[in-house]
């Protein structure tokens, strides 16, 4: 397996599993205290509390993450094209994030790295297998 494609499957299965977990988190407490996110958090937004991103989180960036990284473990066609639309998600998510709560976090960062490498790996041939 290619260092490209390994590395695209694990950040994949990263950010799957801990946009699941997030996501389940706030749709269970809507409220944020679960996660330690203030409520003032969702002030700035068009949401009342924390529910609707969580159900955004656990669906477009967690089983959809999983989804991709199985594509890319099985080699579907697609891959290619399902991890770039995944990268531009991700960091989609990321600055909407910022801008609505205007707050940054350092796992944001972390983010937008995910976001970036699978953007630019989606180009990559060496992707597939």
């Amino acid at each position: 397996m290619k260092i490209i494609r390994r590395l695209s499957i694990v950040l994949l299965f990263f950010t799957a599993v801990t946009a699941i977990y997030g996501g389940l988190c706030l749709m269970i407490d809507p409220s944020g205290t679960r996660m330690q996110l203030p409520a003032s958090f969702i002030n700035n937004t068009p949401f009342t509390d924390f529910y609707f991103p969580g159900m955004i989180l656990f669906l477009a960036l967690g089983l959809m993450s999983l989804i991709v990284a199985i594509s890319v473990f099985s080699d579907w066609k697609c891959c290619r094209l399902l991890v770039g639309m995944q990268g531009v998600t991700i960091l989609g998510w990321i600055i909407v994030q910022i801008a609505m709560l205007k707050v940054i976090f350092w796992l944001q960062f972390i983010y937008i790295a995910v976001g970036m490498w699978l953007t630019l790996a989606s180009a990559s041939k060496r992707l597939a297998k």
